[in-house]
């Protein structure tokens, strides 16, 4: 071989050599299915906090909370495009008011459920409903009172338009260190105009209820916990009801130590997933119960975690996604742990829905830069789908024919 040759062949290998080199220390770390895709903070006035988030028509997010500022507590709520991008935010009037729940509307409006006070003159909190346009300004506000203080957690949207919403009656009067009366889980049934269509109070002065979900054999199943008399225990509790509001039955799951149900959903035609915290020890843990369609039990599992199980759902691919505080946590079908994230204090998440390409949005509230807490949404997901070719293994595809062909004619003129 001709010296010419020679010198081309080592001087291509060479810069192989340096091109894998750099694609090497430049190639980006493996997808994880925790990445965060992006993250957006929203400052309402002080202290903000997102409680729900949904997911509207054009595949952005629309999410409801409450804001704190000079010891006012106001109603809160927003819209973000599908990056996270603010579209609006609004502060709404109602005094001591909150959100809890946020839904689309089948015209293409925007429902927010949670608690304010009463308009009755009465100075007790009730329920509270707002209905806004696409771009926030209000179209219906209503605020429903039952007993002495109530309020509203969670709510279903009907096809029709009706929304069923679940809430909380409490009738204790304190007199020094005792109290009379109790806690009861409230129903609610509204049309689409906000008028009551019927209502039904369950318990005996020993029940809180969290989360409302459809029923997939018709009617509703409402997850909480039964205060268990004479001691400081509770029970995850679990109650099903009809279309109408009758009661068709109730469970509650007796466990060592207390367990507190604060989400369920369904899981599919087998049952629902029902999720909280479990106290044993002094030692707290996320609590999820797996159940059948008659609540008998199918599975139980705790995670480590310094949270609560705020929210659940059943992921497209038949597992369960967990906001928990500052952990999320996404488990399979079975109850086993995929993955496990946690923020610390800087972020707590308490939502969580899942977007059209298989990833997941969150809502909570995150460390702000002034000190403050803000509203906070966080994509999570594969940062790179499946194929991505990282651009600096693009470069040796293009870079080394050019240079083996101008290496070659060089050699040629050496010739």
């Amino acid at each position: 071989m001709k010296p010419s040759y020679l010198r081309a062949g080592l001087c291509i290998l060479a810069a192989i050599a340096f091109v894998f080199l750099i694609g090497t220390a430049y190639a980006t770390p493996p997808a994880r299915p925790d990445d965060v895709l992006w993250s957006s903070t929203f400052e309402g006035s002080g202290n903000s906090s997102c409680l729900s988030v949904a997911r509207t028509p054009d595949g952005g997010y629309v999410f409801a909370g409450r804001s704190f500022a000079a010891d006012e507590v106001r109603a809160y709520a927003g819209r973000a495009d599908q990056n996270g991008s603010l579209l609006w935010h609004n502060i709404y009037p109602a005094e001591d008011s909150s959100f809890s729940a946020a839904l689309n509307t089948l015209d293409g409006n925007f429902l927010f459920v949670g608690t304010g006070r009463r308009d009755d003159g009465s100075g007790h909190y009730g329920g509270y409903l707002l209905k806004t346009d696409p771009d926030g300004n209000p179209l219906l506000t209503r605020s429903y009172g039952i007993g002495g203080v109530s309020w509203f957690q969670d709510a279903v949207q009907e096809a029709d338009g009706s929304l069923v919403i679940l809430g909380a009656i409490d009738n204790r009067t304190r007199i020094g260190n005792n109290s009379a009366g109790g806690l009861y889980i409230y129903v609610l049934k509204i049309d689409a105009t906000g008028d009551p269509i019927w209502w039904q109070a369950y318990g005996s002065g020993n029940l809180e209820g969290y989360g409302i979900a459809r029923s997939p054999d018709g009617g509703y199943a409402i997850a909480g916990f039964r205060f268990i008399e004479g001691s400081s225990l509770t029970h995850g509790y679990l109650l099903r009801i009809d279309g109408t509001g009758n009661k068709l039955w109730d469970i509650s799951y007796e466990r060592d130590g207390d367990t507190n149900f604060y989400t369920l959903c369904n899981a599919g035609n087998d049952g629902y997933l029902l999720a909280g915290t479990k106290h044993e020890d002094d030692d707290t843990k996320i609590y999820l119960s797996r159940v059948a369609l008659d609540g008998t039990g199918l599975w139980n599992r705790t995670f480590e975690s310094e949270g609560i199980a705020y929210d659940v759902i059943q992921a497209s691919d038949g597992g369960f996604a967990l906001a928990c505080g500052p952990d999320i946590i996404k488990v399979s079908g079975d109850g086993v742990a995929d993955w496990q994230r946690t923020f610390g204090p800087e972020g707590f998440l308490c939502s969580v829905i899942e977007a059209g390409d298989g990833s997941y949005v969150f809502g909570g509230t995150a460390l702000a830069g002034n000190g403050n807490r803000s509203a906070w949404l966080v994509g999570i997901g594969y940062t790179r789908g499946p194929g991505y070719t990282p651009v600096c293994w693009c470069l040796p595809m293009l870079v080394l024919p050019a240079l083996a062909i101008g290496l070659a004619a060089r050699a040629r003129m050496q010739r």
